[in-house]
């Protein structure tokens, strides 16, 4: 897990303030500010935080409901909270006899059964050949669409891309080096636009002369950086599956 401390120590020295008095009633809290605001949103779009659960369609708010499509909110509570980004997979958690989804727990306890099941999934593979597919659409906000969704007991696996937490704690140090990139350069245009009307700091150790020339480009380096991302990891996600 990334550590606030750490990353805002490493941010200071790289920009050179490490030991100068920025004129804010609490500088490091208004650093943090520019994490909450803008790298953590922007970032979880690219590097979400992954969540795996079981979730009953009980559970879910019911918005709208026909024979092949339903409509639903998902409450946040459902994910401690966060804002959902996207949902990466939806999976049933059982597949009936006979419908689209077959139950993968059952026995063989003769072999008149064992054929029984041998014909049951004949007929369901050739069933399957006109069945509508299970479909899912996602859109914000927390708005599920199913489609052809038959889940024994209304049960599924859901896979969530969520915004990471506020705390950082979610953040693996696996992307560590990423999530530094993203919010140095956010901080740079912050500070470049908070303080280019300052030219000079006065600090307990004399008047420093401000040189921030450097970091007027933040904004164009960060546009730069998430084309990069965008094609190095092909994150143009797509709000429709199909299984």
């Amino acid at each position: 897990m990334v550590n606030i401390g750490h990353l805002l120590t490493s941010i200071k020295m790289s920009l050179g303030i490490y030991q100068i008095k920025l004129p804010f009633d609490n500088p490091d809290e208004a650093l943090m500010d520019v994490l909450r605001i803008k790298t953590l949103p922007i970032f979880s779009v690219y590097y979400p935080y992954n969540m795996r659960r079981f979730i009953k369609l009980a559970d879910l708010t019911p918005i709208d409901k026909s024979y092949e499509r339903s409509i639903y909110r998902v409450p946040e509570e459902l994910v401690a909270g966060r804002r959902i980004i996207t949902i990466n997979n939806i999976e049933p958690r059982n597949r009936p006899m006979g419908g689209n989804y077959l139950d993968p727990n059952m026995g063989y306890q003769s072999s008149e059964l064992f054929g029984e099941i041998m014909m049951t999934q004949l007929n369901q593979d050739l069933t399957s050949l006109v069945t509508p597919p299970f479909t899912w659409e996602f859109r914000e906000p927390n708005i599920l669409i199913l489609y052809n969704i038959t889940a024994l007991y209304g049960e599924a696996e859901f896979d969530f891309g969520l915004v990471h937490d506020e705390n950082l704690s979610t953040i693996p140090m696996t992307l560590y080096e990423a999530f530094h990139e993203l919010a140095l350069l956010d901080i740079k245009e912050f500070l470049y636009n908070a303080l280019k009307y300052y030219n000079e700091l006065s600090t307990a150790y004399g008047t420093i002369t401000l040189k921030i020339d450097d970091w007027s480009d933040a904004a164009n380096q960060k546009s730069d950086l998430l084309s990069k991302w965008t094609d190095t990891f092909h994150l143009s996600r797509k709000a429709l599956y199909i299984r």
